[in-house]
C-alpha cells in the first residue's frame, strides 16, 4: 500500500473545501426565493441524470429519470429543508463542479436545479431569468428519501435514514467509526476509520540537492519512504531523480530556487504517516473489475493468495510498510441484485467491519 503524504494533503485540503458548513457570511436570497419556498404546499420533485444533454431537454439540459408530485406536509417538509439548506449557506461553499441530482418545480414557476455535492444551485424564477447559489447538507437526505419511496430512478448512492441504498436496491449500514463518501452519480461506496493508525518504525534517508553549478546538499529525513518520493517530486517541480534503495536515498537534480523548493516540503513533510482503514463497495457488472483491483493490489506489493472470507472465495494478502501492516482482502460477492466488488485494507489486529458488511449484502432483506 502507497501512504503518499502529498496525496494526503491534496485530500485534507479537497475535503475542506467540499465539507461545506454554516458561514458567517451568508449568501443573500431574493425574497420571492425565500417565500416560494416557505409557502409552498405544492412541489413537484425530479430525479436528474448529472450529465447533460441538449439546453432545450429535461431540467435546464439535463435528463430526467424520474418526477413525482408532493402536496401537503411531504412537501412542506421537503421544502422548508432546502429553504434552510440555502439560508445557512455561503457563495465560499461552492465548488467548482456541478452534477446536480435534484430538482424542484414550485407552485408559480419557480424551479431549482440542485447539485448537493458541489453544493451548487441553479434557480430560474417565474419570468425566466436565472441564478445561482450555495447550498449546505438540509435537504439533501429528504429529497432522496422521496426518490426512493416513490421508486423514481437514479444513479449510484444515496443516504436515507442513516443508510446508504444504491439504485439497484442493495442497503450498506456505515460501520461505527467509519466516514463515508458516496453520492448519486458514484459507483463506489468509499469508507474510511477515522481512526488511524500511526508510523512506529523511522525509515532513516537523505534527500540529495544537485545543483548545476556542481554545488550539493544533503538533507536528513527520519521518516520517509524515498522509493515513494519519486512521484512528488516530478509533481512538485519535475526535474530528474535517482532512487538508490539500499540508503534510501533520493537525489535531486535541478535549480536552485527548484531544489530550495524541494528542501522546504520534505522537511515539512518528514513527520510519521497516518493509515486509515479503508473499505470499497463497488456494484460491478464485468468480472474484469476484480481483475483490476487485483492487479493494483499486487502493484502496491501485496502478494494475494486465495483465502477464506465469510465463507467466499477471496484473495489476500498482508503487507508491512513504514511500520505498519496491512491486511488486504478482495472478492465479489454475489447478491440476488448483482455482483458487489468489496475490498477492504485494514491494519493488522484491528476490527475489520467489511466481514459484518459482506454479511449484510448477502443477507440483502436484513436492512431493506
Amino acid at each position: 500500500m502507497r501512504i503518499s503524504k502529498q496525496v494526503l494533503c491534496l485530500f485534507l485540503l479537497c475535503s475542506s473545501l467540499l465539507w461545506a458548513q454554516p458561514s458567517p457570511d451568508l449568501q443573500t436570497l431574493p425574497e420571492s426565493l425565500k417565500e416560494a419556498l416557505s409557502q409552498a404546499d405544492q412541489v413537484e420533485v425530479f430525479s436528474i441524470s448529472p450529465e447533460p444533454e441538449s439546453p432545450d431537454s429535461g431540467f435546464f439540459g439535463y435528463p430526467i429519470f424520474g418526477q413525482v408530485k408532493l402536496s401537503g406536509p411531504a412537501a412542506r417538509t421537503v421544502c422548508t429543508e432546502v429553504l434552510k439548506g440555502l439560508e445557512s449557506a455561503s457563495l465560499r461553499n461552492r465548488a467548482n463542479c456541478f452534477a446536480p441530482r435534484h430538482a424542484l418545480e414550485l407552485p408559480g414557476g419557480y424551479r431549482l436545479l440542485i447539485c448537493y455535492a458541489c453544493h451548487s444551485v441553479l434557480t430560474e424564477d417565474p419570468e425566466g431569468q436565472k441564478d445561482s447559489f450555495a447550498i449546505v447538507a438540509a435537504g439533501n437526505e429528504e429529497l432522496a428519501k422521496v426518490v426512493l419511496e416513490n421508486r423514481l430512478p437514479w444513479q449510484g448512492w444515496a443516504r436515507v435514514g442513516g443508510l446508504m441504498r444504491y439504485q439497484s436496491g442493495l442497503v450498506v449500514e456505515v460501520p461505527k467509526g467509519y466516514s463515508f463518501h458516496g453520492s448519486p452519480g458514484m459507483e463506489t461506496l468509499f469508507l474510511d476509520g477515522i481512526k488511524q493508525a500511526e508510523q512506529k518504525d523511522a525509515i532513516p534517508g537523505e534527500l540529495v540537492l544537485r545543483s548545476p553549478d556542481g554545488t550539493e546538499e544533503t538533507v536528513k529525513t527520519q521518516w520517509i519512504d524515498h522509493s515513494e518520493s519519486v512521484k512528488t517530486v516530478w509533481y512538485l517541480v519535475g526535474i530528474p531523480v535517482s532512487f538508490e534503495a539500499e540508503e534510501n536515498r533520493l537525489i535531486c537534480r535541478g535549480e536552485s530556487y527548484q531544489l530550495e523548493q524541494l528542501k522546504d516540503y520534505f522537511e515539512r513533510a518528514d513527520r510519521p504517516a497516518f493509515l486509515s482503514p479503508r473499505i470499497r463497495i463497488t456494484p460491478v457488472d464485468d468480472t474484469r473489475a476484480l481483475q483490476l483491483q487485483e492487479h493494483r493490489f499486487r502493484k502496491n506489493g501485496y502478494q494475494l493468495q486465495p483465502v477464506k472470507f465469510v465463507g467466499l472465495d477471496f484473495q489476500g494478502a498482508t503487507l508491512t510498510r513504514l511500520g505498519i501492516t496491512t491486511r488486504a482482502r478482495v472478492g465479489i460477492v454475489k447478491t440476488p441484485l448483482g455482483d458487489v466488488l468489496v475490498t477492504s485494507e485494514i491494519p493488522l489486529g484491528w476490527d475489520d467491519p467489511a466481514e459484518g458488511l459482506v454479511t449484510d449484502l448477502l443477507e440483502y432483506d436484513k436492512l431493506r
